[in-house]
């Protein structure tokens, strides 16, 4: 069995505490059943979020030779996640947390994204600094409470229990909810191709001010052109 320590961290909404659709409550079950350490942190803004992501350093330290793993279960869209108050944190202000976060824990932090379209969380480390993960696993799309349960239940047992890679884990999650929704992806790799991107739309800006230069010198009257 793989030595890891999970960090779940839910922002259930109003409907999910009045329904009690407690995700990482039925997840930290499993998991200690699984004889994995498992730490459940409930919060309810972005202040007590804060709170919760520094006690996921002092657990590390305390074992720094697992491996961690940052579970969010909380509601989101394309672009942020949502606290139970209301208040929500996008993409690039959740990056700059988790960065402390991953450099604190040597780079070595997988982020797990129990959250509708989750996976947009990648966007995270399309920037220039430190990454804020290893490796991110989520949903591009919209998902149920019930899947997320299944799906992050199966890639639990298959990449800790079996030691299984993530990305033949994120396989079993598509297998069990018989879709392709989940993906998984690395820091590295959305960097460079944040980079690529970037590159070729400087080079496109570059060529349309060049075409626009030549464009106004080829409207001036022949006279009035130096050879």
């Amino acid at each position: 069995m793989r030595n890891c320590r999970v960090h779940i961290i839910e922002s259930p909404s109003a409907d999910d505490i009045f329904t009690e659709q407690y995700e990482g409550q039925i997840l930290r079950g499993a998991l200690r059943y699984g004889q994995v350490p498992v730490e459940l942190h409930t919060v309810v803004d972005p202040q007590h979020f804060a709170r919760a992501l520094a006690a996921v350093i002092n657990s590390y330290k305390r074992d720094q030779d697992s491996f961690p793993i940052l579970h969010l279960s909380m509601h989101g869209n394309e672009n942020e996640v949502a606290f139970t108050n209301g208040d929500t944190v996008d993409w690039p202000a959740l990056g700059e947390g988790l960065s402390l976060i991953n450099e604190a824990l040597h780079d070595k932090l997988l982020v797990l994204m129990s959250a509708c379209q989750g996976y947009n969380a990648a966007r995270m480390a399309r920037r220039e600094g430190h990454a804020p993960f290893f490796a991110l696993v989520g949903p591009t799309a919209n998902i149920s409470w019930k899947d997320t349960v299944a799906a992050f239940g199966a890639f639990y047992h298959h990449v800790i229990v079996r030691d299984g890679s993530i990305v033949s884990g994120v396989q079993v999650i598509n297998s069990v909810l018989r879709t392709n929704i989940f993906q998984a992806t690395t820091a590295a790799d959305e960097l460079a191709e944040w980079r690529t991107e970037k590159a070729a739309a400087d080079e496109e800006r570059l060529r349309r001010i060049a075409d626009r230069v030549l464009a106004r010198w080829q409207a001036r009257p022949v006279g009035a052109r130096r050879t």
